[in-house]
């Protein structure tokens, strides 16, 4: 096979990035996407430049006010852009420099789950109504969760530390995986492998080592014991990351709420003590009204839709 010319690395790379945009890669392609980017060095650098380019266009859409928010751009329209800002960049002498193309933000909408690459190997899933914005330079790989929750998979790298900052809560790690969700001034961790440092901004020096298989919520004015945990809890804990909410005992008013986190049509528990009531089983963390009926089939409950609330309640 001819080697692939600068040109054609750009627009392949483009291409992924469009594909990564419009939906959460398939495991098929993401293997297809790391095994292109591992055969060729260039490649790696384009992607990257690629992903910055895509996030320029996005931002001067959102800036465009006269544009209506319900339009939708075609896809070939703006993969063509991205193809030009890349040819520009190289054009004008490399705007995107290692540590600008190195700064960027994602976000993801209410019911939205991304996956995407962070530049150094590792990779972040972004769970639904969150943000991260990440910087790596040559001595450090920083993440900072403003919002939401987020998994990393960690490139392994003992010359830069990646640390995750969520409000007061502080992570290390040189390789493994884990999970943040911030919940109020704290932060839930969720370590499935590795190990991972961890303290607070009001202790600096107390530092906990979190190994795999451990979750615990962290906080200035929170003091937390870890939890160990079986690897199958971990996997349930993890299911949003397949879109799935995976229940164990939880009760039905904590699962609501956890539907509620996906979807703009809410589950609305209209009895306390049926809010008590505990469920187990795994559902699709996009389809609320299915939910609604397995739970009340299974409590012995009633669903009712109203506007874009679905309420439950003890059958009469």
């Amino acid at each position: 096979m001819p080697k692939q010319t600068a040109s054609d690395i750009d627009r392949i790379a483009a291409d992924w990035v469009v594909r990564e945009d419009r939906r959460t890669l398939a495991a098929a392609e993401q293997a297809e996407l790391d095994a292109w980017l591992a055969a060729d060095e260039r490649r790696h650098g384009a992607y990257i430049r690629a992903q910055a380019a895509w996030s320029m266009l996005d931002r001067g859409r959102a800036m465009g006010a006269e544009t209506p928010p319900a339009r939708r751009w075609p896809v070939i329209t703006r993969r063509e852009a991205l193809a030009a800002s890349l040819v520009g960049a190289v054009a004008i002498g490399g705007v995107f420099t290692v540590s600008h193309i190195g700064e960027q933000t994602y976000r993801t909408a209410r019911g939205e789950i991304r996956r995407v690459p962070l530049g150094d190997g590792s990779s972040a899933a972004i769970n639904t109504a969150s943000r991260i914005e990440v910087a790596m330079t040559g001595d450090r790989r920083l993440v900072k969760l403003s919002e939401g929750e987020a998994w990393f998979d960690v490139s392994r790298d003992r010359t830069r530390p990646f640390v995750v900052e969520a409000r007061d809560v502080r992570l290390r790690a040189t390789d493994g995986a884990f999970s943040v969700h911030r919940v109020g001034k704290a932060a839930e961790i969720i370590v499935a492998k590795g190990t991972v440092e961890c303290w607070t901004t009001a202790d600096p020096s107390r530092i906990l080592r979190l190994p795999a298989g451990t979750k615990m919520l962290v906080s200035n004015a929170l003091p937390s014991a870890p939890q160990t945990l079986p690897p199958s809890t971990v996997g349930r804990l993890l299911a949003w990351r397949e879109g799935m909410v995976g229940l164990d005992g939880e009760t039905l008013a904590q699962a609501a709420a956890e539907f509620n986190r996906y979807n703009d049509r809410r589950i609305v528990i209209d009895d306390p003590a049926l809010g008590r009531e505990r469920l187990v089983g795994y559902f699709r963390a996009n389809d609320p009204d299915s939910f609604a009926k397995a739970a009340a089939q299974t409590l012995g409950a009633q669903v009712a839709a109203s506007g874009d609330e679905l309420h439950l309640s003890p059958r009469a």
